[in-house]
């Protein structure tokens, strides 16, 4: 299993970022009374934004796609991450149903998984991306992607 919580998928630095630059403006746009409350009430404010995209694209359908797609812009191809323009920019160019996964970041049900997914990868050990639980046994970090790879390849012949 791959444990895809979308912790991490967003730079927190970058994050913050727009948060220092926007302020209420992008508060107010992207997120309820109720969320701010409690997002101001934890020391890593933008964390608590950074984590529904990935969660939103797993659901329906296009995780994947998602996830290649922002961890090559942002880790790759240096894109600014924590620019609106620049996120709906990426996924637009890559085909990415834009529209849809920012208002999927407000349903309540995209919000519960996050909180289930997180739940579960920190029951299984996980505390960043990429984390991939197979078997019982929890790999982290782009090191261990041969030994991922290796070991998926051993169990299908």
């Amino acid at each position: 299993m791959i444990l895809g919580i979308g912790t991490d998928l967003a730079n927190i630095d970058r994050i913050q970022g727009v948060l220092s630059r926007h302020g209420d403006r992008f508060r107010n746009r992207v997120f309820t009374e109720t969320e701010q409350a409690k997002a101001s009430r934890r020391k890593d404010e933008a964390g608590t934004y950074a984590k529904r995209g990935a969660v939103y694209a797993q659901e329906n359908g296009f995780f994947e796609k998602y996830v290649e797609v922002v961890f090559k812009s942002m880790w790759v191809d240096n894109k600014k991450m924590d620019d609106i323009e620049v996120i709906q920019s990426v996924l637009k160019e890559n085909e990415l149903p834009t529209k849809d996964i920012f208002e999927g970041t407000q349903d309540q049900n995209v919000k519960n998984k996050l909180i289930e997914n997180t739940n579960y990868a920190v029951e299984q050990g996980a505390f960043g991306a990429p984390s991939f639980l197979i078997d019982g046994e929890l790999f982290f970090g782009k090191e261990t992607l041969q030994d991922v790879e290796d070991l998926i390849l051993s169990k299908t012949g």
